[in-house]
């Protein structure tokens, strides 16, 4: 008898539990160079090859005709990491032999959704904070510049033979007393991206570099914010948010 209620009050636990479990949908952005997936080693047609690409966002919507729904980013066993309560880190790795940045996001998109929207960047109310108290993801030294400057909200790398090419986007002008101090009030540039996609059921998202780069980049286009890259750092904002699109 004892057996048999344990085994009981055991179901009754596994099925609580699985009801409680938040509804998801899983959403991965394909990183593509003309049109074709790029495979897990990063390497392009005229040789240049991706090292690293990650990039924050946050305000992930769906609109229909009834006006936007906020979708959130659920902190799952393999990306709890790169989730916090408002700010995803969406690092493209190897999925399926090509370079994707998975997110598993709830609730699901709304059937009748017709737009789908995101902002690349982290809040102003979250990107001076200091870097040694902040929780996951913006806690990666590798997408933090300064206390007074913020992160890094994108960082490409690429090489090709002896050439170096980085993308690093941040918020620039930021008054503050030191590097190591907050600034009181929003930079003069702030740099966050806005992109707005057409949604349909059954599409996914893809970042094609060859629409953010050109078809063959040279390393000259580095922008990383220091004097002297002004043209390509605007070149790089203007086509950053066309270089998104959403494909069967």
């Amino acid at each position: 008898m004892f057996r048999h209620w344990l085994g009981l009050f055991i179901l009754l636990l596994t099925l609580s539990a699985c009801g409680s479990a938040p509804s998801g949908q899983s959403l991965s952005i394909e990183l593509r160079w003309q049109g074709k997936p790029i495979g897990c080693g990063g390497q392009l047609d005229n040789g240049w090859q991706v090292q690293e690409l990650r990039f924050y966002l946050y305000q992930l919507t769906a609109s229909d005709d009834s006006g936007e729904h906020s979708l959130h980013v659920n902190q799952q066993a393999d990306n709890e990491s790169n989730v916090s309560a408002e700010v995803t880190l969406a690092e493209f790795s190897c999925q399926a032999e090509a370079l994707r940045a998975p997110l598993t996001i709830a609730p699901a998109i709304p059937e009748g959704s017709d737009q789908l929207s995101f902002v690349i960047g982290v809040p102003f109310e979250l990107n001076h904070q200091n870097p040694l108290q902040q929780p996951a993801p913006l806690n990666r030294p590798d997408m933090f510049w300064s206390w007074q400057g913020g992160h890094k909200f994108v960082r490409l790398e690429m090489a090709r033979a002896d050439q170096h090419f980085s993308f690093h986007l941040g918020s620039t002008g930021c008054a503050a007393a030191s590097k190591v101090r907050a600034p009181q009030t929003a930079c003069e540039e702030p740099n966050t991206v806005a992109v707005s996609l057409p949604w349909q059921a059954g599409k996914h998202i893809v970042l094609d570099l060859a629409k953010l780069l050109g078809d063959d980049p040279d390393q000259k286009q580095s922008c990383t914010f220091h004097f002297g890259e002004e043209q390509a750092c605007a070149s790089l904002l203007q086509h950053l948010p066309q270089a998104f699109e959403v494909v069967p």
